[in-house]
Formats: structure tokens, C-alpha cells, sequence
């Protein structure tokens, strides 16, 4: 029966997907490259076990879409961007199996209109496809406790480790299932059973190359995330808190953030009442999408917490969204109504000004470049790399071999990305933390060397340093981009033609992890 139903209504969500698709790779090829693209693009030009940050997967994804359109924009997304198909279409089918068909096409269309989800269809980050292994995940978990077919926990297992090859988040899967198993009356039998927690020794035998890798290279991932939530204490009360959810309403649009707060609310009410009202599917829902954000509000009490990082709970949290949604709309009061045209409306206008930053001076607003940064990111890049290639010429006709460099990860990933010939670039650690360059930049190898040295931001140690580890250093006039609309400098890079590099220990200068 679910298959003949499936059958009448997969053709309008397939669809859907189909023109989203479409939408996201047109523009995947013509939107300018991101920072923290061409640092992962790196990542698939240096194929390893893992990376500074977290695993291979990510990188293998990138890989694909180079090997088939070359080191263009199209060439890093475009694998995410197929990613993001299957998330809609597998959030479909699980939401279509638990909550029915009218739930389920109104969580595909949530999906497509929240800004995170839907920039993250096009921009090629880890997150893209660690939520898109949770979505399959998810959907071989519905079936495999809804068919009582125990081999497809071993499917469950084998998603949420390809999932921890691309973001270490994704072991939050495991307890998830655990609390639905949990509160399930119906599917409690199978935390008796040998076969969820031998599929949970699957994923952390898929993941476990990328713990080796970890082992071999002072556990990097781990001293980083430590790192980051030290360097985030002693802020005063409440500061990350309400950065925390300032920043899930900027990616979700702050009406459907607090939508999804109060579906998650509500369906709290009835999954943890005694004795219990909710059906399968609401605890389901309930199960993955309120746990993480639970998590992540406590963390926020005390350290910082990245907008992206709770991503994955937020495909349950838009099914809860739809399953409120729909017998509102369905009331036809115009209230209701009226409130979830503005959440849509809000949500769709957001997306318009993260895709298209130069409505932004049309419709009259005057932002400084400071606070438009993240929407300018892309922009810019031609004007900064004529410079810095004319300061690499004038250094190579000096007869020294020439390295580029920086003192953070963006600077050489972004050179090396744009420049002709995507040539080889390296990071000095002057006052800077570790990254992946830390591995992949030997000093030795520098010694007697020119290097074009670009600095994109204002940190005063940097200068001293080249100074100290160079037998001369030259600044020249800085690259300097603008914006038509925007007050102030778009991008502002240091150039400095430093030549005779004498040699360092990076561990006398780096600035943790």
C-alpha cells in the first residue's frame, strides 16, 4: 500500500527536486569560490586518511566533481550538490513513511527554503554531506524498524560511518536512535537484539582509517575541537547563548526557527507525557531533532557554538515544522494562515540577498563591507590575484626559486585555487593556530627561497617575524577591492616580497590549535 501511494506522489517531489537541482548547479558554476572551499579543495589535491579538521570524506566528494569539470567552482560543488538531491528525496521518503504524503512534500519544500539547507546544496562544505548520510540514514532506520528487517541496521551503520569520514557530528546519530528505540513501545525490541549495536561497530570500524590518521598526527581533530571551546570561555553570561540562537534564525530564517522551536515544544509535550499521546512517527521526529538542539543549547551556556554545527537535527525539526503546518493550513482560519505565508515569504527573501547581495544597496540599504562580509565573500578575487601575480613575476625574475604564502589557511588556498596554473602554496605559522598546512608546509624546503608573502588581515606580529626569518623584506602597495553599494573595503591584502628565507621552527611561533 505505502508503495502504491508512494507511487502517485513520488513524481511531484522528484520534480521538485529535478528544478532545485538544476537551480543549485547553474548556480554552483557561475557564483565566485569561498574561502573555506578552496582550503577543502586543497584537502582533494593531497589525498590522505584525514585531515586537520575531520576526515576524507569530504575531500573524496570534491575529487569527483574536479575529476569530471576540472578546478572550476562547478568542479568542487558539484558532487554536494547531487548530495543534496538525495538529502530532499531520502527526508522525503522518511517523512512520507511516518507522517504521510501531504507532511512529506511540505518537508521537502521546507527543506529547499531554509537558508542553511539550501546554500548548503550549493556550497561545498562537510556539512553538505554529512546531512545528506543522516537523511540516508535515517531512511534505512524507518524501514528497517517498520519492514522488522534486522540486515538493514548494518546499512545504518555503514551511513553513519561514511558520515564521521565527513563531519564527527554525525555519531550524534547513535544516541538519537537510541532515545526513539527508547520511547518506541513498537521498535523497543530491538535494542535486545545483537544487530543495532554490531552496526554501531561498523561505523566506528568504516572510521576507524581516519582514527589511525589521528593517532599518527597528535589527534588534530580532537586538540582542535578542545581548542575551540576553550578559547570560547569566560565570556559573559549568556554571550554564546544568544549567539547561539541568533544564529539559527539567521540560517533558518527567524520564523521558521521559531517554528521549529515550538513543533519541537509541542511534540516534546506529548512524547514525554504520561501516558504517552504522541504516535510513532512524532517520536520519531521528536527523537532527531530536539536531543541536538537540547545539546546544543547546553553547550552554548558555556562556549561558543557554530551556526552550522547542529545542521542534521534540523531535517527532523522541519518535518516537526510540516506536521504543524499542515492541519493549520488545512484549517483555513486566516491567522494561521497568514503566519505561514510570512515564515515562507521570510525565508525566500533571505535566500534572494545570500544569492544576490547587491539587492541589498537597491532596495536602499547602505551595509558597510564589515557587516556584509560573509555575503561579499566571493567577490574579488581577479582584482586581489593580478596583484599578487605581479608580485610573484617581479620576484621570479630575480632568479630565486618562488613560494607563496600565508599565515593562515585562506590565504594559500586561495592563491593556489586562483592563480594560473594552480601552483603549489604554503603558510608560514607567524602568530597564527595550527590547520592542515601545518603537515603540508616543510620549512626546510624554503630555506633560501623568495616568497610572496599575502596577509589578510591586521596582525601586528607578522611583520616582526618576516622580518626576523628573511634576509630582506619588501612591502608593496596592498590589494585592495571595493564594492559599488558597500561602504569601505570589500578585501584589503598585505603583499610583501620577502626574499632569502633562512629557516624556522613553526612550533616557536604557532598560536595553538
Amino acid at each position: 500500500m505505502i508503495q502504491q501511494k508512494l507511487e502517485r506522489h513520488a513524481q511531484i517531489a522528484l520534480a521538485w527536486i529535478v528544478v532545485l537541482t538544476g537551480i543549485r548547479l547553474v548556480y554552483a558554476a557561475t557564483m565566485g569560490i569561498t574561502n573555506d572551499e578552496t582550503y577543502y579543495w586543497q584537502w582533494s589535491r593531497f589525498p590522505a586518511l584525514g585531515y586537520f579538521d575531520q576526515g576524507p570524506g569530504h575531500a573524496w566528494c570534491i575529487q569527483f566533481g574536479t575529476m569530471l569539470f576540472g578546478n572550476t567552482p562547478l568542479g568542487v560543488r558539484f558532487t554536494g550538490v547531487l548530495l543534496a538531491a538525495g538529502t530532499g528525496w531520502f527526508a522525503y521518503l522518511t517523512a512520507y513513511r511516518w507522517l504521510g504524503e501531504r507532511i512529506a512534500l511540505w518537508t521537502l519544500c521546507l527543506l529547499a527554503i531554509a537558508p542553511l539547507l539550501f546554500v548548503g546544496g550549493i556550497v561545498a562544505t562537510y556539512d553538505g554531506p554529512q546531512v545528506f548520510c543522516w537523511a540516508t540514514a535515517l531512511y534505512l532506520l524507518t524501514r528497517t524498524v517498520q519492514e522488522n528487517r534486522p540486515t538493514l541496521w548494518y546499512g545504518v551503520g555503514a551511513m553513519v560511518g561514511l558520515g564521521l569520514l565527513c563531519k564527527l557530528t554525525m555519531i550524534l546519530f547513535a544516541p538519537c536512535a537510541f532515545v526513539f528505540l527508547l520511547l518506541s513501545p513498537t521498535h523497543r525490541k530491538h535494542l535486545g537484539t545483537l544487530h543495532p549495536w554490531l552496526a554501531f561497530l561498523l561505523a566506528l570500524f568504516i572510521f576507524s582509517p581516519t582514527l589511525y590518521w589521528n593517532a599518527t598526527h597528535e589527534w588534530s581533530v580532537f586538540q582542535h575541537a578542545a581548542a575551540l571551546n576553550s578559547r570560547s570561555r569566560g565570556a559573559p553570561p549568556l554571550r554564546w547563548f544568544g549567539e547561539f540562537l541568533g544564529g539559527q534564525a539567521v540560517v533558518l530564517s527567524p520564523l521558521l526557527f521559531l517554528a521549529e522551536i515550538g513543533a519541537l515544544v509541542r511534540l516534546g509535550i506529548a512524547v514525554l507525557k504520561q501516558p504517552p499521546t504522541a504516535t510513532e512517527g512524532e517520536r520519531f521526529v521528536w527523537s532527531f531533532g530536539a536531543p541536538i538542539l537540547i545539546l546544543c543549547v547546553f553547550i552554548s551556556l558555556q562556549s561558543k557554538m557554530e551556526a552550522n554545527w547542529p545542521a542534521p537535527a534540523h531535517i527532523a525539526g522541519l518535518m516537526a515544522v510540516a506536521l504543524w503546518f499542515v492541519p493549520l493550513w488545512q484549517s483555513g482560519r486566516p491567522l494561521p494562515r497568514a503566519g505561514m505565508v510570512a515564515a515562507v515569504s521570510l525565508s525566500l527573501i533571505m535566500i534572494a540577498i545570500l544569492l544576490f547581495p547587491n539587492l541589498l544597496p537597491r532596495m536602499g540599504l547602505r551595509l558597510t563591507a564589515f557587516q556584509a562580509q560573509k555575503l561579499l565573500e566571493t567577490y574579488g578575487w581577479n582584482q586581489i590575484m593580478e596583484r599578487v601575480q605581479d608580485a610573484r613575476e617581479q620576484l621570479k625574475a630575480e632568479g630565486r626559486t618562488v613560494y607563496l604564502a600565508g599565515v593562515n589557511y585562506r590565504v594559500p588556498s586561495l592563491m593556489a585555487f586562483h592563480l594560473p596554473g594552480n601552483p603549489e602554496t604554503v603558510e608560514l605559522f607567524f602568530a597564527t593556530r595550527r590547520d592542515q598546512y601545518f603537515w603540508w608546509t616543510d620549512p626546510n624546503k624554503l630555506i633560501g627561497a623568495n616568497v610572496v608573502l599575502c596577509v589578510d588581515d591586521d596582525k601586528k606580529e607578522v611583520l616582526p617575524l618576516a622580518q626576523r626569518y628573511f634576509e630582506s623584506v619588501e612591502t608593496i602597495e596592498p590589494a585592495i577591492v571595493t564594492h559599488p553599494g558597500f561602504i569601505g573595503e570589500v578585501k584589503h591584502w598585505r603583499i610583501h616580497l620577502c626574499r632569502g628565507f633562512k629557516g624556522y621552527n613553526p612550533n616557536d611561533h604557532v598560536q595553538g590549535w
